[in-house]
Order: C-alpha cells, then structure tokens, then sequence
C-alpha cells in the first residue's frame, strides 16, 4: 500500500521515465501496484459545483437597479416593500445577502483607479491648515492652527503657528514661506478654504479676489485640489499629522513664541534628514531646485495684518481690545498685526502704532496719537464775567484757587475775586500769585486772608520748631531728674 508521499512521487516519476517497471524500481514497490496506482488516479473525476437557485434570482436585475440609481445607499427594509409589490416573498435576511453581494459589486466597479502625482522642480508648492490645540496669549485662550507648507519635488518642509485662519495671517504664512524658500514656486495649490475659494460654480471653484492679487504680486499661479485627492496634497496632509503627532507637546504649548521656536527648530531638522519616499535630504535638494524658482519681491501690505477701519475715537480694535492710531487716520483702513505679546498696525507699508497686547475688554491709548491732552475729568473754565478773565490772566496759582475756592463753598466768590484784583493793582502780580498759591495751600480763600499774607510779606511758619531753651532761674531747690528712656517701656 502507498503512502500519501508515494503516491505523489509516483505520478511524478511516471511522467519522467514512462515505464512501470522503472517507477517500481525506484520506489521499492511492484511494477503491479504502480500500474493500478496509476489506472486509478486517471478515473477520478472532479465533481462539479452545483448553484442552488435563490429565492431572490428573479429579482437581480431590479436590485442592481436599485443599489445603482442610490449609489449602494438602498436599504434592506425599503426594498422589500419594492419587493413585495412584485412577487417576492423571501426574508428580509435573505435579501439582505443578495443586497450586500449587489453593493459589493457596485462599490468594485466604482473603485477608483490611482496615479502617483510628479511634480517638476519650482512647480509646486502645496499649503495646508490644521488644528492643533490652544495656546494662552495676554487675550486669554485662543486656538492655536498649524500653517504647513511643501515644495512637491523636493519635499521641503515648512510649519509655522497662528491663532487664526484669515485671509490676512494665510497671506502672512505664505509671504513668510517664500522668504525662508528664497523664491517663488510656479504654482500654489490650496485646499477649498473659506479664505481661498468663496464660491463653486459648475464644479469650478470661484477664487478669492484678495488670493488674485497676492498671486499677481508674487507671480504665482493659485491652484485648489480636487475633493478626496491624495496624489496632489496628500504630501501636506501627511505633514499636518505628523505635526500633531511630533511636534505638538501633549500638554500644548505654553506661548505663541514657543511654538514658534520650536517650529523653526523642528523644520531644521526634518529639513536635514534623508526623507523616506525620495531617500534625498529636502535642504539639499532645495539647493537644486531654488535657481528654478522666480523671484522674490517684498511684502504686499495685505501680508503685514488684518484690515480694520479707524473709527471716530482715533482706534481700532483687535481681539476685543482697542488700540489707539494718530488721528489723522481717522476713517481710514489700516493692518493690524498681532506679533507675540506685541500688535503693530501698518498703514501703506509703514509702521504707524505699536501697542502691548491687551486682554478682551481692555485700551491701549498713546497720547502722541492726538493733538490735544488726556482728559483729566475737570470741566473747563469758560470766563465770561470781566472780573473772572481779569482774574485767570494771573495764571495757573488763579485757577488753582479759584477751583478750590469753588469746591470749598465760598460764598459771595466773584466778589472776593473782585477784592483780589484790587490787591493786585497796590501790591503786584508776582506778590498776588505767591499770595494765591499760599492760599491754596493752607485753605484760606476769603479776600482778608489775601491781604494778611501779603502784609506778611509771605513769610512762612518755621517748618521744623527748634526744642525750646528750658527757664532757668536762680534760688530755686535742686530736684532729681529723670532722662526720657527712663520712661520708656520696654517688653
């Protein structure tokens, strides 16, 4: 009797040699048991698979219909009422196999057919957005987004953090970008950001017109990526995951300008490292590809802030804080740029104010930026009577008594004004305003107070008396005396 290994040695070896006898020989067994091992191994026959007919054959077609005009969305239970008008009367768990074996079919057949994406050196840059977490700021705690850029042949990293997505930080990103990159690339695709396409028509995405006039200024060609395409932007979209994974602490960043250093730091290194899908350093690749690259211009004035419009009070507001800007702005449109702990507003490329970051609620005001003081609660003196302009002609010592004068309720006050102005004709300006100011000093607003002082001549009291001289007197008994420490308690 064969075992199962001879069996297959057998057949193997009769293919070979063609003989009986010279299989048997070889095995160890009778040239008899090889031949009807052989005979018997060419009757067998493989049976044939036999398809039981489903409840549910009659119906493939409309079921293929359906999961078609749905897009493999049908569900069971809305079928078998179809079903059920037509003749069927199945399961629902039988239809639902023939549903699944339908949308499985369908879904292969709508599989889409992938193509690596190669772009040419200086072609390419791909930007992206992602969000990271929050970070603190002297606004309190803002959401912190990561700006993340590549260059599609070289594979040159590029990460900068905001606190915002607006068109004005995007153009900021991208200004910065092509500043470290050292020229322009031929094209910048995006993804269908509210800050890059505001409309859709036909399928056609209706750009920004602030991104057309970026472009134009850095004569770059602006280009959105098609929905769910990851030959074009999935280089950046990798980048923004492996950023959150990577560089983002678990705990998030203590400061704005931390996660600025530590972008810049990382971008170094991952910019010197031999990449894995071109197995080339990007930082040396970069060196070939930046003479492709065009040239570089300054910044536009949209990339230095967020536009806002000086209102009536000579501010502007940013984060729910107000800034203070020269008056002369009023009306007008300036940038406002939030810069660390500091914000700076630029109008037409220059720098015009520059403030320290303010929590919501709260003002920065310069008081260079209007023509007149800050206000100090006072109302202002308007002199109508001719007495009382007469009597302000003698200065500030005038007004100042005659405030406090005023807030002390003296009575019959024009009048005494009127007596001070007649001192002043007999003794002088000079002597009258020292008068004054000494009046102030000591409280003594009525006009007799006036005329004693300048009788007086202005002298002053002693500011520090003199210890007194005791009384010594002769004939008088010696009594013991005390020092003043004797008196003096002590713990």
């Amino acid at each position: 009797m064969l075992r199962l290994e001879e069996r297959l040695a057998v057949v193997n070896l009769y293919e070979e040699l063609g003989s009986y006898r010279a299989v048997a020989a070889v095995v160890g067994c009778d040239h008899k048991t090889v031949k009807a091992w052989l005979e018997r191994s060419r009757r067998v026959s493989v049976a044939k698979v036999v398809s039981r007919s489903r409840a549910t054959d009659p119906y493939v077609e409309l079921i293929r219909e359906r999961v078609e005009r749905t897009e493999g969305r049908v569900r069971g239970k809305r079928l078998l009422k179809l079903l059920r008008a037509a003749g069927y009367r199945a399961s629902l768990r039988t239809l639902e196999r023939a549903l699944r074996v339908e949308r499985r079919s369908w879904q292969q057949r709508q599989r889409r057919v992938y193509r690596p994406w190669v772009s040419a050196p200086g072609d390419f840059l791909i930007v992206d957005w992602g969000e990271v977490g929050t970070v603190p700021t002297a606004a309190g705690q803002r959401k912190l987004y990561c700006f993340c850029a590549v260059l599609g042949w070289s594979r040159w990293r590029y990460v900068r953090f905001f606190t915002c997505q607006r068109f004005q930080v995007l153009a900021q990103g991208l200004a910065a970008c092509f500043e470290a990159l050292g020229g322009v690339p031929a094209h910048v695709m995006f993804d269908n950001a509210k800050t890059v396409t505001i409309d859709f028509v036909a399928g056609a995405s209706v750009l920004n017109a602030e991104l057309v006039r970026l472009a134009t200024h850095y004569h770059f060609t602006p280009v959105t990526a098609a929905a769910s395409d990851p030959e074009s932007k999935g280089k950046v979209e990798a980048l923004v995951r492996y950023v959150k994974s990577r560089l983002v602490p678990e705990e998030g960043f203590s400061s704005l300008d931390e996660a600025g250093r530590e972008a810049e730091k990382w971008c170094q290194e991952v910019n010197w490292e031999v990449h894995e899908e071109t197995r080339a350093v990007p930082a040396a690749r970069l060196e070939e590809e930046r003479p492709l690259l065009r040239r570089l211009v300054e910044r536009p004035p949209v990339a230095t802030g967020e536009n806002r419009k000086v209102d009536q009070l000579s501010t502007v507001r940013l984060g729910s804080a107000r800034y203070s800007v020269p008056s002369r702005l009023r009306g007008e449109v300036v940038q406002v740029l939030a810069d660390g702990d500091e914000v700076r507003v630029i109008h037409q490329g220059s720098e015009v104010a520059l403030h320290r970051l303010q929590a919501p609620g709260g003002t920065s005001i310069q008081d260079e930026h209007y023509p007149f003081p800050a206000p100090t609660g006072l109302r202002p003196l308007r002199p109508r009577h001719p007495a009382e302009v007469r009597f302000l002609d003698l200065g500030e010592p005038a007004e100042r008594y005659l405030r406090a004068a005023a807030a002390a309720g003296t009575v019959r006050l024009l009048q005494q004004l009127e007596r001070v102005l007649e001192l002043e004709r007999s003794h002088g300006r000079e002597a009258v305003q020292a008068a004054l100011t000494r009046a102030v000093e000591f409280a003594r607003f009525g006009h007799e107070d006036i005329a004693a002082i300048l009788l007086a001549a202005g002298a002053a009291p002693p500011a520090r008396l003199q210890p007194a001289t005791p009384l010594a007197l002769e004939g008088l008994p010696q009594v013991p005396q005390r020092a003043l420490e004797s008196y003096r308690w002590s713990a």
